[in-house]
């Protein structure tokens, strides 16, 4: 089992506000780069994917369609981006839908490999 520091100070802002449980306090990511910048490693067709699938869920106007789309969206990051792409910026993304969806216990792993990753990046 993967040792996780509960007590630790990183904490990662929802991607979603929709998505983001309440009890669950975030923290500003906006001044690392690696959690908001769509990193260079994801080729063009994957960002090109990505950034239809994030147009499609700002366009969304009812609460039906916005769950559809946020849904279609945590799926795509956790079945084809993660696995292909396994960067602080998807496991930060996955590990919140995880949180949101009540799986702490599969969430906090991916939150410590993706402050492991920063750290050895120099973050903190």
């Amino acid at each position: 089992m993967m040792d996780v520091d509960l007590e630790c100070d990183f904490r990662v802002k929802f991607h979603a506000p929709q998505l983001a449980p309440m009890h669950i306090p975030g923290w500003d990511y906006s001044s690392v780069p690696e959690l908001v910048d769509l990193p260079s490693c994801v080729p063009e067709e994957d960002a090109l994917a990505l950034t239809e699938l994030l147009r499609s869920l700002q366009s969304a106007t009812t609460p039906d369609d916005i769950e559809r789309h946020l849904r279609a969206l945590a799926l795509i990051w956790e079945d084809y981006y993660l696995p292909k792409f396994p960067i602080p910026f998807f496991q930060v993304r996955v590990a919140d839908v995880r949180a949101a969806g009540g799986s702490l216990s599969t969430a906090l792993p991916l939150y410590d490999e993706a402050r492991t990753s920063l750290l050895s990046m120099g973050w903190g």
